[in-house]
């Protein structure tokens, strides 16, 4: 009788737990919750979701696969997702591609997750910041929150060859400041890639000043924080023309996040 009582109050409290934190990235389940999204047969089919939009899921083995899914699980569950201004609810979805850009940007860091930014707020649209006094498709606060409209980020996706990706964009951002200000595992970037980077791309700054062709969109020539990001994004959706275009300046960039999509070795 007693253990019959213990496993219906057992019962109880679990479904309790369930029903109280289930739904929020740091219940006591996400990371079983989170696990599930990958299950072969389930619906919608995130796995494909991640071969369809990104490109290091999509080069790597059954074996890297899952371990980039156990990362972006990880990711998930260290995150506070915020709905910003005309977002009902956070999804799934929303949580899997926002994990999944960070975690291919820093897929050659294991142990890099971007601790410093706890806060993930997603806007339906282009945001006003009281701050700027501008408006925004995205932002990385050195406070610790990034901020995504969520429109743009996904219009990011809808061609992978154009060189244009709010996700990695801002997530570039967000390794150079965990690089600066992480408390733990801080200064992880090569020196001396990063700083022979930046050299280089202070001449590619002054060609899209002038004018002069260049593979970086002219949002490139803004300081040389917006040409890293302007460059990860061709990094990632413009590999061979880059490469064709300065083999010097991308073979830093395979330096600074430890992977070559033109030569990926990856399990």
């Amino acid at each position: 009788m007693e253990i019959v009582l213990f496993t219906i109050v057992a019962g109880i409290v679990f479904y309790l737990l369930f029903f109280l934190f289930g739904n929020l990235p740091y219940g006591l389940f996400a990371g079983r919750r989170c696990k599930a999204l990958f299950n072969t047969g389930t619906s919608p089919n995130y796995r494909e979701l991640l071969v369809q939009n990104f490109v290091v899921y999509k080069m790597l083995g059954e074996n890297g696969r899952r371990k980039f899914e156990k990362r972006v699980c990880r990711f998930i569950r260290m995150k506070d997702f915020r709905a910003g201004k005309n977002i009902e609810k956070i999804t799934d979805e929303m949580r899997v591609l926002v994990a999944a850009s960070a975690i291919q940007l820093a897929y050659g860091y294991p142990d890099v997750y971007f601790q410093r930014f706890k806060t993930i707020i997603l806007y339906a649209e282009e945001y006003y910041s009281a701050f700027t006094g501008q408006y925004h498709q995205g932002e990385v606060n050195a406070g610790g929150a990034i901020v995504l409209s969520w429109n743009n980020f996904r219009a990011g996706f809808n061609n992978l060859n154009d060189g244009r990706n709010l996700a990695m964009h801002e997530m570039a951002h967000a390794l150079r400041l965990s690089n600066i200000f992480d408390n733990q595992g801080y200064d992880f970037i090569d020196r001396e890639a990063l700083l022979e980077f930046e050299q280089l791309a202070k001449a590619e700054m002054k060609k899209i000043e002038e004018g002069n062709n260049s593979i970086f969109r002219l949002y490139g020539g803004t300081n040389l924080h917006e040409f890293f990001s302007v460059a990860v994004e061709c990094f990632f959706e413009q590999p061979q023309e880059f490469n064709s275009y300065n083999s010097h300046l991308y073979e830093l960039m395979t330096r600074i996040l430890r992977i070559d999509l033109l030569n990926f070795t990856f399990e």
